[in-house]
């Protein structure tokens, strides 16, 4: 009944607001590192895909489709000189090799 959830709202004090905020803050605390995980696996895994993608566009010799991937890769967080902890630095080294290739395959 909204008229019980109106008086039930105004009976809570600041303390117990406090306290709820303060259990909701311990909560997630304990969730941060298990979301920057997911959030670095899902990366990872996305970066891998974009790099067997241009993998397949350079064997192809489908440039159109080797600067698709690569724009991908760099939506996953990508780049040639950035020291990003969140993607696999072996990952993004084989990347910025592929990417040296398709600039080749591209002037060519």
């Amino acid at each position: 009944h909204p008229d019980n959830d109106a008086a039930a709202w105004r009976a809570v004090t600041p303390k117990q607001v406090r306290t709820v905020t303060e259990q909701l803050e311990e909560a997630l605390a304990l969730f941060e590192p298990v979301m920057v995980q997911v959030t670095r696996r899902i990366a990872n895994e996305k970066l891998s895909k974009a790099r067997r993608e241009l993998e397949a566009a350079l064997a192809s010799e489908d440039t159109t489709a080797g600067w698709r991937a690569l724009k991908e890769a760099r939506a996953c967080g990508y780049s040639q000189t950035a020291k990003d902890h969140d993607i696999e630095a072996a990952t993004a080294r084989e990347i910025a090799a592929l990417e040296q290739k398709l600039v080749l395959a591209t002037a060519t």
